[in-house]
């Protein structure tokens, strides 16, 4: 069966990308953000500035630009860690 959303390779590029930092960063600091309650601030500035964040903002106002499915492709990631300190996905795009 075919899929319904016709991801591009710039797509894919963007899942690898974020997939691989998520591995790096989030994955190894999950329980210990999940005693302390909170995800530093540096980890989200870290997302921001890889253009993880509000990927639908224009570049005119410093987004990524990109289209729905870039957002799509972050709820999907962020699913996949399951780590219990990171908030729910929504809440990224």
């Amino acid at each position: 069966m075919a899929s319904l959303l016709q991801y591009t390779d710039n797509h894919n590029q963007f899942r690898e990308k974020l997939r691989s930092f998520l591995v790096k960063e989030i994955q190894p600091h999950g329980l210990q953000w999940e005693q302390d309650k909170i995800v530093p601030r540096t980890i989200w500035k870290k997302m921001g500035e890889q253009g993880f964040l509000c990927t639908g903002i224009s570049k005119k106002y410093g987004g990524l630009g990109g289209d729905f499915l870039y957002s799509v492709i972050v709820i999907e990631e962020l699913s996949q860690i399951s780590e219990p300190a990171w908030p729910h996905p929504f809440t990224v795009i």
